[in-house]
């Protein structure tokens, strides 16, 4: 079933995130609002929190931070892939949702990946497929008592992109307990033209590809020996096709698959994720209780 939304489509501010936000006069002031937010708060709770960094291959960007490693062993993994459209950000500055769930008992890993154009998106899937199978194989983690992935935005097309590769070489249901999808983006189709994000093709999608990376054009009869717990999010102040995927992935789970769609008030596609460092902050409290 396919949402449909009756507007003239501007694909460049479709996929113009910050120009939905309704928290400043000039919206497109927030995503460097955002980046600043992030910067400080990622510091912050590195100079508080012990961590390690691991490596999981051999490139200088196949490494996370695991936030939490004094908490006991078999305590809950949380691990958060950013966003950023695939080609900007990266872990340093992506522990903001680290105070809260270390506080809590959860052990917290930040994804670091390689960005487009220095890799294909293709290449990207890959390697984050890689991190998932070396996490959930990984002897350290075997005795958590649940592991879960979060992603913001492209983190959680990546999220459905690599557990849909997962299934192709893992035998037997997949070690993740919940997946939490945040303001997602789940078809590819229009970013092959729109110039906003894909400028110069640097994400190298082509007829080819586009559908093999789209979560929508999956197809999901492979999920169905799963107990993944699916719990999708999108903010009031997100943009129409931003909000239309997400629906549209929702009904794609709706059947035969354990899923929540959330509709966040008051939020757009950064305080969205920004809020994770906040103890009461509904999406906080979610993954919390499912500890």
């Amino acid at each position: 079933m396919e949402v449909q939304f009756d507007y003239d489509i501007d694909w460049n501010k479709e996929f113009t995130t910050q120009a939905w936000s309704r928290r400043f006069l000039n919206g497109l002031n927030v995503q460097a609002l955002h980046v600043e937010f992030a910067t400080k708060e990622s510091q912050r709770v590195q100079s508080v929190f012990q961590y390690e960094t691991i490596s999981y291959g051999a490139n200088s960007n196949e490494n996370y931070d695991i936030y939490g490693v004094d908490l006991p062993s078999d305590a809950p993994v949380f691990v958060y892939i950013h966003g950023g459209f695939w080609k900007k950000l990266s872990k340093s500055i992506s522990a903001y949702c680290v105070d809260p769930l270390v506080t809590a008992g959860i052990k917290v890993i930040v994804l670091e990946y390689d960005l487009c154009p220095n890799v294909t998106l293709s290449a990207l899937v890959e390697q984050v497929t890689r991190f998932g199978e070396f996490i959930l194989k990984k002897s350290d983690y075997v005795t958590s008592r649940r592991i879960s992935f979060a992603g913001h935005s492209a983190g959680a097309h990546l999220i459905l992109c690599m557990i849909d590769q997962l299934l192709n070489r893992m035998e037997g249901p997949l070690r993740i307990d919940s997946i939490y999808l945040i303001s997602g983006v789940y078809d590819l189709t229009h970013l092959q033209h729109t110039t906003s994000v894909n400028q110069d093709n640097c994400l190298s999608l082509n007829s080819d590809n586009v559908d093999q990376l789209s979560p929508l054009k999956f197809d999901y009869a492979k999920w169905s020996e799963q107990r993944i717990n699916i719990n999708i999010y999108v903010g009031e102040h997100e943009t129409p096709t931003f909000i239309k995927q997400s629906m549209e992935m929702f009904l794609r789970f709706v059947t035969g698959f354990r899923v929540r769609m959330r509709f966040i008030l008051d939020h757009d596609h950064f305080n969205i994720v920004e809020n994770l460092s906040e103890k009461s902050y509904e999406l906080t409290q979610d993954i919390v209780s499912e500890k």
